[in-house]
């Protein structure tokens, strides 16, 4: 097959460049999301059903979305910039497994990962994310699809982007189901001139030079329970939860009486979960902030790209003390109502301090590969460790038609390089439906596994003792 068919396009931003170098050092791979779908009965081949439905959904959504036409070229020289695919190959896009179980959670499990764990390849200029579809015999109206992408050319806000448009785009498509029972090779023309957004360090965000880089960290902070190996290879151990539909119910609830977001209460049961296995541990826990609402003008909600900043908040013991000393729901609510307090008078602070990464970090590659082969030289554990929450809020879509949803999962690989137990979690139909991930060999199984569980059950025990 001949190389395919490329335009330049511009240099790659600061965000964009983290994301690279996180793949280069082998210490991450791609985010995704997956959505469990109820659709019109299969008549035909799983492939052959499945990829007609993509190609119509897909067309309008890869010429509203440049971000889909872009691969990357000069991937570890100073030149590094994007490329627009000519043309796309839905086989290239699209993959159908149709023996997979997807119902059964260790089944979604494993798929899931699969999909985080898969590294995108950066050096032939080929497409950056892709479609997996999961289908069975047994349940010919149903299926799991699972978006990857590699987080260069999108964060995680835009995996709900392109799924809320993939949904609509579905229950728009009207198939001739007579048609050849052969399946065509399909090809999107992607040839015309396109705008490529730009990075956010260009549009006008709230840069200031004089603020400093970031709050003092603890610098023995929590690492993890093992040291990591030599030639460590990415390795991600992924655990799916829900709380229902009432009890989420309740929490909001609770969460609108006591004044707080659900992010400020999802990450009280979060630390105090952790303080529960490690209880004599300073700790540094990462959130995700959206930096969109900060630019002049606002970045569109409907664009793709990277756009989040990172609040770093640091827990020595002494203030963990304040949490620890009781297991009450005072407790939970009172750090839930801390915390929102902090994180709402910080996401400023947070979005300007992230502008700054392009400043600390002038020489691509070298400089910004060396702040993770630093973590591994200069912490105890070879990792920077803590805690990281990546929270989506609530899925919005359109409803109705024939392709419904019935769960969705945010995900993304271990970071070896940096976070212990991740946590990432979006709303969907009023279930929290949330994906903990960490690095293999990390941290031990069952304080993981006991992690887990008292996060969900701190949770459902709140859903009901916060309204009282």
């Amino acid at each position: 097959m001949s190389p395919p068919s490329t335009i330049p396009q511009r240099a790659l931003g600061m965000f964009e460049k983290n994301q690279l170098a996180k793949q280069l050092t082998k210490g991450y791979a791609s985010v995704t999301m997956t959505a469990v779908l109820h659709h019109p009965p299969r008549s035909t081949s799983s492939a052959l059903f499945y990829k007609r439905y993509l190609y119509s959904a897909l067309s309008p959504m890869i010429q509203t979305h440049p971000m889909l036409r872009l691969s990357v070229s000069d991937v570890d020289q100073p030149s590094v910039h994007f490329v627009q695919l000519t043309s796309l190959r839905l086989d290239d896009l699209v993959s159908v497994t149709d023996q997979d179980a997807f119902w059964d959670l260790a089944t979604q499990e494993r798929i899931i990962t699969e999909q985080c764990d898969h590294e995108f390849d950066l050096y032939t200029k080929t497409p950056l994310w892709h479609l997996r579809v999961s289908c069975h015999p047994d349940r010919l109206d149903q299926c799991s699809v699972t978006l990857s992408l590699q987080h260069v050319i999108a964060d995680g806000l835009s995996t709900t982007i392109i799924w809320r448009d993939l949904l609509e785009h579905l229950n728009n498509v009207s198939l001739d189901e007579s048609e050849d029972e052969t399946a065509p090779l399909l090809v999107f023309d992607t040839s015309d001139p396109c705008h490529i957004p730009l990075p956010i360090e260009d549009r006008h965000g709230p840069k200031d030079p004089s603020i400093s880089p970031s709050d003092p960290m603890p610098v023995d902070g929590w690492q993890g329970d093992s040291p990591a190996p030599e030639n460590e290879k990415l390795d991600t151990v992924l655990h799916l939860v829900k709380v229902k539909s009432q009890p989420w119910a309740n929490l909001v609830k609770a969460a609108k009486t006591k004044g707080v977001s659900m992010h400020a209460v999802l990450y009280a049961a979060y630390l105090l979960s952790w303080l529960a296995e490690y209880p004599d541990q300073a700790v540094k826990s990462v959130s995700a902030i959206n930096c969109r609402p900060y630019c002049q003008p606002p970045i569109p909600a409907d664009e793709l790209g990277i756009f989040f900043g990172r609040y770093e908040l640091g827990w020595p013991l002494e203030k963990l003390a304040l949490y620890s000393s009781s297991n009450s729901t005072d407790t939970f609510w009172k750090l839930a109502q801390d915390y929102h307090a902090l994180i709402q008078n910080n996401k400023l602070l947070t979005c300007q301090r992230s502008l700054l990464m392009g400043d600390a970090l002038p020489n691509y590659p070298d400089d910004y590969c060396d702040v993770w082969y630093g973590a591994r030289r200069n912490f105890r554990m070879g990792r920077s460790g803590g805690l990281n929450i990546s929270d989506l809020g609530r899925f919005s879509y359109t409803v109705g038609g024939a392709w419904t949803l019935d769960e969705l999962w945010f995900a993304q690989s271990a970071h070896t390089y940096a976070t212990i137990l991740a946590v990432n979690v979006i709303t969907a139909n009023g279930t929290m439906h949330a994906a903990i991930t960490w690095q293999r060999g990390s941290v031990q199984e069952e304080k993981a596994l006991r992690f887990i569980d008292s996060f969900v059950s701190r949770l459902e025990k709140e859903a009901f003792l916060g309204l009282e």
